[in-house]
């Protein structure tokens, strides 16, 4: 599992359970809360917009990395929680 986290709540990234249309909603609102458009996480992830779309849509498996990515530009962290087995 790992965790988007910000000072006032927490994205989570389930390895066994992945849902992608949750983790899309969820990226959508850490970017609305940091006052980001599609176009400004554009800029700092260096994806294009309808990636991005497709990605806060659910219709795209991004990569941990660019979760990461995502994360450190919208000013969140994407750090492993604690789980039962490795993943």
């Amino acid at each position: 599992m790992f965790a988007f986290s910000t000072k006032s709540d927490t994205l989570l990234v389930m390895a066994d359970d992945f849902d992608l249309l949750i983790l899309g909603n969820r990226i959508r609102h850490a970017r609305r809360r940091a006052g980001a458009t599609l176009a400004d996480l554009s800029e700092r992830v260096g994806r294009p917009v309808p990636y991005l779309s497709q990605l806060e849509n659910g219709k795209v498996e991004p990569k941990l990395s660019l979760l990461g990515d995502v994360a450190a530009a919208l000013g969140t962290s994407a750090e492993p929680a604690a789980t039962k087995r490795a993943i």
